[in-house]
């Protein structure tokens, strides 16, 4: 166990909180509140510690998925037990076990509360009960990833350690770039819900805390009424925004990147046609190449001595051999890296076995792509052949056809027909169902 290299990402745990305490803080001074007090303390508690800790040397920077497990789940305990001070020192939540529990249900995005009366709290506690879950909003996996000035690959452990799934997935060659993109998507939609607020006359103390509290899915309010006592647009901006919060970040990074393409169709003239016999020479497109002139960056910052500086370049090189046009650069790349990672477990210092791995993983990865083309194939036939049909009846009656009529010449149920229509993106009409 590398406790070296666990304390050191404990260190900056602490350190960032102490951070983040900084608004609350500002906030008291706005205010002239005495529960100020509670996070300068708290504050200097978290330094003391964090400090020392990211100053400690490290011989050995090795960062293995054990290191993973235990670093993630002490980071959890380091961020609640230090987010519940200011709560206690303050007096607001005096008893340890309550701040405890509203400090955890804050990072976890939770929302559930012991308080009754959140009106007579400071403004500087709302501010930093609403931050815990603006904070835990976008995983605190996330956050550690973001942050933690991690070097040779290794953010993937912490990763592995918090994902609940069996894999794991980057949007970008490193994975402390991907958490960037997240937490800049999830800071600029935090600033349009404020500005939204703010158009409506929403105070900007109010306007803060109830953006935190509506980014992280949790609810926690300022008001005894929670936002029944906002106007009805207010209302809905936070309504609404809970919804857009609500949905995978991921599927925003793709939209805005536009990775998310249909293939294997092409609408024409009102038919679907098969695509399969329109290949073309392989060559990347500009946003491969981008990608690709992105990661060739990256791989030459990695240090000498660094086992990932010779493997990482050679899986590289093997995606660029079994690359298709069918199928992103990128996928393959970040496939042959995963495979990469979970072999070093068992096979450190084992560069061929390492490489073979890799390749099984790109290899499966064209499998299963291949696989998925075959089916949306059949799927291409089962709407040729409906339309088909379709043309052929309607042309013997000399009008358009009903669902019972085609369901009696082409033998399918009405709801086969449907099913295969939703394939070309049509329904059937009204009147015929």
């Amino acid at each position: 166990m590398n406790y070296s290299m666990i304390s050191y990402i404990l260190g900056w745990i602490f350190n960032f909180e102490a951070a983040f305490m900084l608004l609350p803080g500002i906030t008291a001074i706005i205010y002239r509140e005495k529960d100020g007090l509670a996070f300068l303390v708290t504050m200097i508690i978290c330094l003391a510690i964090g400090i020392p800790l990211i100053r400690t040397k490290r011989k050995n920077k090795v960062f293995h998925a054990k290191e993973g497990a235990v670093t993630v789940a002490l980071s959890w305990l380091v961020l609640s037990i230090a987010g519940a001070l200011p709560f206690v020192i303050s007096g607001s939540i005096p008893h340890p076990v309550d701040a405890l529990f509203e400090t955890v249900s804050g990072f976890t995005t939770t929302g559930a509360s012991i308080l009754f009366d959140v009106e007579s709290l400071s403004h500087c506690i709302l501010l930093w009960r609403s931050l815990t879950l603006w904070i835990g909003g976008m995983g605190v996996l996330v956050f550690i990833l973001c942050l933690l000035p991690l070097t040779g690959g290794y953010h993937m452990n912490l990763m592995k350690a918090e994902s609940p799934g069996p894999s794991v997935s980057k949007l970008v060659p490193k994975v402390q770039s991907t958490a960037k993109i997240l937490y800049t998507i999830y800071i600029l939609m935090t600033v349009v819900e404020m500005v939204f607020l703010l158009l409506g006359g929403m105070p900007l103390f109010d306007t803060l805390c109830l953006s935190f509290g509506t980014a992280g899915t949790g609810g926690f309010g300022i008001k005894n009424d929670s936002i029944a006592s906002y106007s009805t647009y207010n209302q809905i901006v936070i309504t609404v925004f809970m919804i857009l919060f609500g949905v995978n970040f991921n599927a925003y990074y793709l939209l805005l990147s536009k990775k998310v393409i249909v293939k294997g169709y092409v609408k024409a003239g009102g038919s679907i046609k098969n695509a399969e016999n329109t290949e073309e020479p392989i060559r990347y497109t500009q946003e491969e190449q981008n990608y690709l002139n992105l990661y060739e960056q990256d791989l030459k910052g990695l240090r000498d001595g660094d086992p990932l500086k010779e493997l990482l370049p050679a899986i590289l090189t093997m995606a660029k051999e079994m690359h298709r046009a069918d199928i992103y650069i990128g996928d393959l790349v970040q496939e042959g890296n995963m495979g990469l990672m979970l072999a070093m477990e068992d096979h450190a210092d084992d560069t061929e076995a390492l490489l073979s791995m890799a390749k099984e993983s790109m290899q499966a990865l064209l499998e299963s792509q291949e696989e998925t083309k075959k089916q949306d194939n059949r799927m291409v036939e089962k709407v040729n052949d409906l339309d088909e049909q379709i043309k052929k009846l309607s042309d013997e009656l000399g009008r358009k056809v009903s669902v019972d009529e085609l369901e009696e010449f082409a033998g399918i149920t009405e709801d086969e027909i449907s099913n295969i229509l939703k394939l070309a993106g049509e329904e059937l009409p009204p009147e015929e169902k």
